[in-house]
Order: C-alpha cells, then sequence, then structure tokens
C-alpha cells in the first residue's frame, strides 16, 4: 500500500522497532507503532495507536503484555481445532467407540 501508516507498520514488523511519537500523550494527532512480540521474542504484529495520541510508556506496556496473550489464546484455538478434527476422524473410523468427545 502507498499509506504512510501502512509503510511505518510493515516497516515495525520487519524490524521489531517501535516508533514512537507521542512520549507524554499529549500530542493530539499523533500516531506511535509498537510490535506484537511472542515469548520467543519474534514480532509477528504491530499496535497503532491514535489519534486522539496514548502515552508511549503505556503503549510500550500494552504491547509487551498483549503479545504473549495473544500468542497464548492462537495456540490454544489451534489445539482446539485439532483436538475437534481428532475427535471427528475417531468418531468416523471407529465403529467399536459409542460416543468421542472433546472437552476443552
Amino acid at each position: 500500500s502507498s499509506n504512510a501508516l501502512c509503510k511505518e507498520a510493515f516497516q515495525v514488523l520487519q524490524s521489531g522497532e517501535a516508533i514512537l511519537r507521542s512520549p507524554h500523550g499529549t500530542e493530539v494527532e499523533a500516531r506511535s507503532l509498537v510490535p506484537l512480540k511472542e515469548r520467543c521474542g519474534r514480532c509477528f504484529g504491530v499496535l497503532v495507536t491514535g489519534a486522539p495520541a496514548l502515552p508511549d510508556e503505556f503503549v510500550q506496556a500494552m504491547a509487551k503484555m498483549a503479545g504473549p496473550m495473544i500468542e497464548r489464546v492462537w495456540k490454544w484455538a489451534k489445539v482446539n481445532a485439532m483436538m475437534r478434527i481428532a475427535t471427528a476422524w475417531v468418531k468416523r473410523f471407529s465403529d467399536k467407540l459409542v460416543s468421542v468427545e472433546w472437552l476443552p
């Protein structure tokens, strides 16, 4: 995209380095971009804030906490999907079992 915000978000995603423009949250039109990282440190998304601006310190703390939580939820959703598929497969191919259920 030729949009400046999209270019900056992609830059943050690739570099893993935040673009901070509102140290105290007083700049009305400021936008800050902070990477969302997995527990291992790999960047998988970007948190974009503004306008109105939020203090950069708050945004960095939010991204630091949100990244691992989003990773955990995504992994849990993948495990649940895999178990639903496995349960359906066992039900379909097993004539000896009466009931197969996955209770997360």
